[in-house]
């Protein structure tokens, strides 16, 4: 049975209503030990499809892409069974974006 995990606090979006949308990666953390570039492109993908939010897109992009690469790495690294899958989302709610 898998059971879900969360790191972190949790708080709750100020709309649910507000959502425009949600991706979300699932991985096996051994997969990404075995090739750990596989971290920096997933978090690539995810940042390029949600910098179109702002701006400022390149930054937009890089700063995306530290701090999703960081939680897929966490997610990877500290991960109690490397066999068993972990997800990341993205949701789009407007005026932010929430990264779980």
């Amino acid at each position: 049975m898998t059971q879900r995990r969360t790191a972190g606090d949790l708080l709750p979006p100020r709309d649910e209503g507000a959502r425009i949308s949600t991706m979300s990666l699932t991985l096996l953390p051994i997969d990404l030990i075995v090739q750990w570039r596989r971290c920096s492109v997933a978090a690539d993908f995810l940042a390029d499809y949600f910098s179109y939010l702002f701006e400022g897109r390149e930054n937009a992009i890089h700063v995306l892409s530290t701090g999703l690469n960081e939680v897929i790495e966490n997610l990877a690294k500290f991960s109690l069974d490397k066999r068993e899958t972990v997800t990341v989302t993205v949701t789009h709610y407007g005026e932010h974006l929430r990264i779980t």
